[in-house]
C-alpha cells in the first residue's frame, strides 16, 4: 500500500497570505500581427479581435462565459466579421501579443471560416509555438482546429494549450481545410483565456456586505427604495456623499504586486439615484500602496439622471504595461473628480469583486510523496 506523506513547512512572513476566495477565467484579447504574405483580401485582421460577427462581445478581462456566443456565417458576412487571404498569398504566420507575461494560460478560443456551406477555406492546423520576450519561441506543437458546421450561424470551439509565464504565441505552417496553398485560407475570431484568483470580493446586493474591504459599516450601507426594479437593491449613500467632499476611499488588499500579472476590478451594476443631473463623476482606480495610493489605470463613472442606467465595468491593470512597483500590496480606489463638491447623490452598487494572480506557495512549502 502506498503511503502518502506531507510534510508542510511555513515560514510565517509579516503581511503574507495565500488564503483565496476563489477563481475565475477571464479573457484575453491578443494583439494580432501579420507575418509574410499578401494583404488580408477585402478584410482586415482587427477583425478577429472586436467581436464582429459574434452574438454577444468577448471582450477583454471579462469572464468567459458559460456558453460561448456564436458566429454569423451567412455567405456574405465573411468581409465584414472575418479575415481572410487569397490564395498563393497566405501568411507565413501570425503572432499573437497578450498583453504582458501571463503566469497561465489556459485555452484557446477560436472562429474559423466560413462562406455560407464553403468551409474548407477555414484553418485546419498550425505550428504553435510559444515565448515570453518574443524573441525566443519554444514548444512548438501542432494545433488542429475543426472545420465549421456550415450553419447560420456557428459555433466556436475550446483549445487546451496550459502553457505558463507565455506573452507571446506563434502560429506557423498555416494549412486550411482543402490542404492547398492555391485555395483561401481564413478565420473569424480569436481569444486566450487565463485564470485569476479572486483577491477580495465586497457584495451590496439586498443592503448585505461581504469581506467589506472598504470597511463600509451599517450606518453607511442602507436599503433603497428608490430603484424601479431589484437589479440594486441597496445604495452606499453615505459612502459617496463622503467621496463628494473632495476625499477618498481606499482599500489596500493583502496581496503585492507580482512581476507581469494582471489585475481585474469589476463593478456590477453602478447607477446614480434618479434626478441627479450634473454631479461629478466618480473615478475608480487600481494601484499599490508604497504608503500612498499610487494610481495605476482608472475609470470614471459619468454623472447621469435616470434611475435606469447602469454601468457594469471593468477595469484592467497588467503590471508589464509600466509604472507597477513590483512587491507593493495591491490597493483599490474611489476617488471623485475635481470641482465644487456640491454635488451630494447618492449611488447603487450590486457587487465589486478584484482578481488577480494565483497566490504563490509559502516559502518552506514541502511535500513528499512516496
Amino acid at each position: 500500500m502506498k503511503t502518502i506523506a506531507a510534510i508542510i513547512c511555513v515560514l510565517m512572513i509579516a503581511g503574507a497570505s495565500v488564503a483565496a476566495t476563489g477563481e475565475v477565467s477571464v479573457i484575453i484579447t491578443p494583439d494580432v500581427s501579420v507575418v509574410g504574405g499578401g494583404d488580408p483580401h477585402q478584410s482586415a485582421i482587427s477583425q478577429v479581435t472586436d467581436s464582429s460577427g459574434l452574438s454577444s462581445a468577448l471582450s477583454n478581462g471579462a469572464a468567459v462565459p458559460e456558453t460561448l456566443p456564436t458566429h454569423a456565417g451567412g455567405a456574405g458576412s465573411y468581409a465584414a466579421t472575418m479575415v481572410r487571404w487569397l490564395g498563393g498569398q497566405h501568411p507565413t504566420a501570425f503572432i499573437f501579443d497578450l498583453g504582458t507575461s501571463h503566469a497561465r494560460v489556459d485555452d484557446l478560443i477560436f472562429y474559423n471560416y466560413q462562406e455560407g456551406a464553403t468551409t474548407e477555406r477555414g484553418i485546419a492546423s498550425v505550428t504553435a509555438s510559444y515565448s515570453s520576450d518574443g524573441v525566443g519561441y519554444s514548444g512548438a506543437e501542432t494545433l488542429n482546429f475543426a472545420a465549421t458546421s456550415g450553419n447560420d450561424p456557428f459555433a466556436g470551439e475550446v483549445i487546451s494549450i496550459n502553457k505558463t509565464n507565455i506573452r507571446y504565441v506563434k502560429f506557423a505552417d498555416l494549412v486550411n481545410h482543402a490542404g492547398s496553398a492555391s485555395v483561401i485560407l481564413g478565420f473569424a475570431e480569436i481569444r486566450f483565456t487565463t485564470t485569476l484568483t479572486v483577491l477580495a470580493e465586497e457584495g451590496f446586493e439586498n443592503g448585505s456586505s461581504g469581506p467589506n474591504i472598504f470597511g463600509v459599516t451599517g450606518g453607511n450601507i442602507m436599503d433603497s427604495t428608490n430603484y424601479t426594479d431589484d437589479a440594486v437593491s441597496a445604495q452606499i449613500g453615505d459612502w459617496f456623499r463622503t467621496m463628494y467632499s473632495d476625499s477618498t476611499l481606499t482599500a489596500t488588499l493583502d496581496r503585492k504586486f507580482s512581476e507581469g500579472s494582471r489585475y481585474v476590478l469589476e463593478f456590477t451594476n453602478f447607477r446614480r439615484d434618479v434626478g441627479v443631473v450634473g454631479g461629478r463623476p466618480i473615478t475608480a482606480h487600481i494601484g499599490y500602496d508604497d504608503g500612498s495610493f499610487n494610481s495605476l489605470t482608472n475609470v470614471q463613472f459619468a454623472a447621469v439622471s435616470d434611475v435606469t442606467a447602469v454601468e457594469t465595468r471593468t477595469v484592467i491593470y497588467d503590471s508589464g504595461d509600466s509604472g507597477a512597483e513590483i512587491g507593493h500590496p495591491v490597493a483599490i480606489q474611489f476617488a471623485s473628480d475635481s470641482g465644487d463638491g456640491s454635488a451630494a447623490y447618492q449611488a447603487g452598487i450590486d457587487n465589486i469583486k478584484v482578481s488577480g494572480p494565483p497566490p504563490p506557495l509559502p516559502k518552506g512549502f514541502v511535500m513528499l510523496i512516496r
